[in-house]
């Protein structure tokens, strides 16, 4: 199997047990993941949880620059994937090379760094006056087919 069926096969296995979410206040989360949360995470602000199926998923930013995270949480506390909004300074030079090599006239739009089953992977939206494009790379900067 290869990195992009893994990929693919995670994707949909994650999407399949998260269902829709529904809102939920943080009394509601278990301390376990609370505490995890506040642990790692003292600066967030404008924090929100949801149910997502059997998951619970907090939606925060941090910093100056307002930089959004997703992370998904088992209700014992692990965490199962976490999604990080990159900007493109922060972005991976092997993709940079990647896209301005093979995709001249593009520029990126939107990155996202996921986290899922100790693997990572970059989301990569990028744009031209032909529209939009999404890719995807591995934790090397190599592109998923």
């Amino acid at each position: 199997m290869n990195l992009r069926q893994i990929y693919i096969l995670s994707a949909f296995t994650f999407l399949y047990f998260i269902g829709f979410g529904q809102d939920i206040s943080s009394h509601k989360v278990p301390q376990a993941i609370m505490q995890h949360f506040q642990k790692t995470y003292p600066k967030a602000y404008d924090v929100e949880w949801e149910m997502d199926g059997n998951l619970y998923k907090v939606e925060f930013e941090l910093g100056l620059l307002e930089v959004e995270h997703e992370i998904w949480y088992t209700e014992d506390g692990t965490i199962v994937r976490h999604k990080e909004e990159l900007d493109k300074a922060s972005t991976p030079k092997s993709i940079q090379s990647y896209i301005s090599e093979n995709y001249q006239g593009y520029h990126i739009d939107d990155v996202d760094k996921i986290v899922e089953d100790n693997q990572t992977f970059y989301r990569v939206e990028i744009k031209s006056v032909a529209g939009k494009l999404k890719l995807l790379f591995d934790q090397n900067g190599k592109i998923i087919d």
